[in-house]
């Protein structure tokens, strides 16, 4: 009754006398949704039920000592912070809503489920887990801050989907089934270690900024899902086991595998694939791609557009690019000039965001374009280097599209993107802007949001 109270359930909760809220006690009066045991609640559905968190702040559950599962959700009118929670709760599940604030630190030690689905979140990930979390999903958040570096024996599964987090993909253990962290801004590259992994079934990392190759996958795969990052090299063996193989909007090279045994969803262009005709072995191949996924593997798999790099205006120095023209895949060296009094920051902007890749140190930039880009240098005050000279003014930013085309199941036509970078933003920007032929990410997210929820 206490929680009942506290959010003024008499007016925010149903009115539905079917379901009997506020009617006597919750567990001898059948109140729907609440499931006991010896007079104790242990279990409370909350979904459809729109409440929030009461005036004198945040929701408390501590009070019911024998919770064991709470589930809430649906209803924008949800508005609530993560609760105080049980010290013998097993699963928190809240979907869709508005729940806003921070993930605790003090998890209960029981809990084996966390999951807060679009949501409103932000802060970072906990900097420690309890020792019987076999499953943590924040997706569709706004999540900030570092990955972890290694996630916890025993945890099952580990999605972090839509979100703004940074850095590497974490040591995953042996006990690993589904890791997901698509549409981040991670870094690096996929480890070597995944291969040891015996139970893995799902790795889902598309729409992030990962290179090097895609590596050794374990024999228990089913799911492969690395669009729309800057992996590259040839791929490694594929078991029969995977069902979706999404590879699209990358640098990778040799043949696509064999796709007798792939499932529902698969997307291979653009890349940088062997033409289907380089070879009797491509042949072959491509007759078995186009009698199972007609319009997957694309006579233009590698587009032939020629993409142009435009400098934007910097404050404190300038930016040279040996080549101004690049083709997919191809990378243009830049030469960085700090002006007297200033310092380059290692970091350019790129817009459209997510069409570019630098790596930049103290004099020179190494960029790979997927379409038209404008590149600007950033430069800090401070140091007494540089070259000194006038700064000057620069070019004009220009605009950036999106050039591209291919095919690949589920994926909607993308949209062309334009955009001119705006002084002041800092790092490098690379999320969320459709790559050539690849679905944009607005269509990308829902198609995801309707596989997540299954």
């Amino acid at each position: 009754m206490k929680l009942f109270n506290d959010t003024n359930g008499a007016t925010t909760w149903s009115t539905n006398d079917s379901r009997n809220w506020g009617t006597g006690d919750p567990c001898s009066d059948d109140w729907e949704g609440v499931k006991c045991r010896s007079g104790h609640v242990t279990e409370l559905n909350m979904r459809g039920v729109p409440f929030a968190d009461p005036p004198t702040g945040r929701l408390d559950l501590s009070g019911l000592t024998e919770l064991l599962k709470f589930e809430a959700g649906g209803p924008d009118e949800l508005t609530m912070s993560i609760p105080k929670l049980p010290s013998k709760l097993q699963v928190f599940h809240v979907w869709n809503s508005r729940v806003s604030g921070t993930i605790p630190d003090d998890l209960p030690d029981s809990l084996e489920e966390f999951t807060v689905y679009e949501s409103e979140l932000t802060g970072g990930i906990p900097t420690k887990f309890p020792a019987s979390l076999k499953k943590f999903m924040v997706g569709y958040g706004q999540l900030e801050g570092e990955m972890p570096k290694k996630l916890p024996d025993g945890m099952e599964s580990f999605s972090v989907f839509g979100n703004k987090l940074k850095g590497g993909i974490p040591e995953l253990p042996t006990s690993m089934r589904s890791f997901s962290a698509e549409e981040n801004q991670l870094t690096g590259e996929i480890p070597d270690t995944l291969k040891s992994l015996p139970l893995l079934q799902e790795f889902l990392a598309s729409d992030n900024q990962l290179e090097g190759k895609i590596p050794e996958l374990p024999a228990s795969l089913e799911k492969l899902n690395v669009e729309n990052n800057w992996l590259s090299e040839g791929l490694p063996a594929i078991s029969t086991l995977v069902k979706e193989f999404r590879v699209a909007g990358n640098f990778l090279t040799g043949l696509p595998p064999d796709p007798s045994n792939f499932g529902y969803s698969v997307s291979l262009c653009p890349n940088l694939f062997d033409a289907k005709d380089s070879s009797p072995e491509a042949v072959a191949l491509a007759a078995l791609w186009d009698a199972k996924f007609p319009g997957v593997w694309t006579d233009d798999c590698t587009p032939t557009a020629t993409y142009t790099i435009s400098i934007g205006d910097a404050t404190g120095g300038k930016l040279e690019c040996r080549q101004s023209t690049v083709q997919y895949g191809q990378e243009s060296t830049c030469t960085i000039t700090a002006y007297e009094g200033y310092v380059f920051d290692k970091a350019v902007d790129i817009a459209p965001a997510g069409m570019a890749l630098a790596e930049c140190t103290e004099k020179e930039c190494t960029l790979k374009a997927k379409g038209d880009v404008t590149v600007t240098p950033k430069f800090t005050a401070g140091g007494g280097t540089g070259t000194g000279g006038d700064p000057g003014t620069g070019t004009d930013p220009g605009a950036g599209t999106d050039p591209g085309a291919g095919g690949g199941t589920q994926q909607p036509d993308p949209g062309s993107t334009s955009s001119s970078p705006t002084m002041g933003e800092v790092g490098l920007l690379l999320s969320g802007l459709a790559l050539a032929g690849v679905a944009a990410p607005a269509l990308r997210r829902r198609e995801r949001k309707e596989r997540k929820q299954d």
